[in-house]
């Protein structure tokens, strides 16, 4: 009992996880395309397309048994794409207006809420009037082209300089597929930082201390 006590902290070292969730949608069903562009960039959309992506969280996985929990805080990174536009965290021009998800007892995505929104003209802080490509995952899957933005400001998750009232005129498209696709979790390693390395020199130390006074107290 005492030498499990001993090593007990070396056991309590943080499992370092790299948690990335992939999520591919149905093709799209219907199509809506831009019918005159006369304005920004126009854009295509067949319903041989469908909306890809990740994300991912360090150090660990989701939490379970959550209800669309506003999880954008703790998300490192993302890439998607609508088959036509791509949406990544590293692009200085997108915008986070929602990113929430539900899941269930394992910690498995059973149900988002994600709204990305890439501003396509005008400069930061954007005005009424630019334009935008967006996506929205929810009970369904949504891709817009081209969108002309009614107003500006701090998106229900928190980001500011979003469109918070996107719309079509006759040099946007649109696509929609009505069903929900599906979710993928990985799982793999990650190299500690060094606040969590740290940590497991800390745990390693007071480990190898309760080794020591327990042979003392053999001796």
């Amino acid at each position: 009992m005492k030498k499990l006590l001993g090593v007990a902290p070396l056991l309590l070292a943080p499992c370092l996880w790299a948690a990335s969730y992939t999520y591919t949608s149905n093709t799209y069903t219907t199509v809506v395309n831009y019918t005159s562009c006369t304005a920004g960039t126009c854009e295509t959309f067949t319903t041989s397309m469908k909306l890809t992506g990740t994300f991912a969280t360090v150090p660990s996985s989701l939490p379970p048994n959550v209800t669309l929990l506003n999880i954008a805080a703790i998300v490192t990174s993302f890439s998607f794409n609508n088959g036509i536009t791509a949406f990544a965290s590293t692009v200085p021009n997108t915008r986070v207006s929602a990113f929430q998800v539900s899941t269930d007892s394992q910690g498995q995505i059973t149900q988002a809420l994600i709204d990305i929104q890439l501003w396509m003209t005008g400069t930061s802080p954007h005005v009424a009037g630019n334009r935008l490509d967006e996506f929205v995952i929810v009970e369904n899957d949504n891709a817009y082209g081209n969108s002309i933005c009614g107003s500006v400001g701090i998106s229900p998750d928190g980001t500011p300089d979003t469109c918070l009232t996107p719309g079509p005129d006759s040099a946007s498209s649109f696509a929609h597929d009505n069903s929900n696709g599906s979710w993928v979790t990985n799982l793999s390693p990650t190299v500690p930082t060094l606040s969590q390395w740290s940590q497991i020199l800390l745990a390693a130390l007071l480990g190898v201390a309760g080794w020591i006074m327990m042979r003392r107290r053999l001796a």
